[in-house]
């Protein structure tokens, strides 16, 4: 017989894209930046919020772009497609950006891209279905 643990209690904050018609969040770094994709009339997009606004991420000449995660330093992982098939990338932040962070060392960006990767392969699955 399985012991069941009392439950923690969870602030919840809800995230929506203005004009999307779904928003779905993928990665948090520790600074509470997010990562996800919104989905709108036009299309499929990626986007980051730092916790007070939202910032289209979109591949330039992709259809449907999404990131999945982000590292301290600010760089982003995802997938995007476009007219010769599907793709990774990385999205690396630059000073100025709301989610830069000069600080961080970049070690930790392996272990983003490997995460980023793994949902890929999750995505690309459930794509071609």
């Amino acid at each position: 017989m399985a012991l069941v643990k009392e439950a923690r209690a969870y602030s919840f904050t809800s995230l929506d894209v203005p004009g999307a018609t779904a928003t779905e969040a993928y990665g948090i770094n520790d600074a509470g930046s997010v990562v996800g994709s919104y989905y709108d009339a036009t299309g499929w997009y990626s986007f980051t919020y730092n916790g007070s606004s939202y910032s289209s991420l979109n591949v330039p000449g992709a259809t449907a772009t999404e990131a999945y995660g982000i590292n301290d330093a600010g760089s982003v992982v995802g997938w995007y497609y476009d007219a010769t098939g599907g793709y990774g990338f990385i999205a690396t932040a630059q000073p100025g950006d709301p989610t830069y962070n000069a600080s961080v060392p970049e070690p930790s960006t392996l272990l983003l891209l490997g995460s980023g990767f793994a949902g890929l392969a999750v995505f690309r699955k459930r794509f071609k279905e």
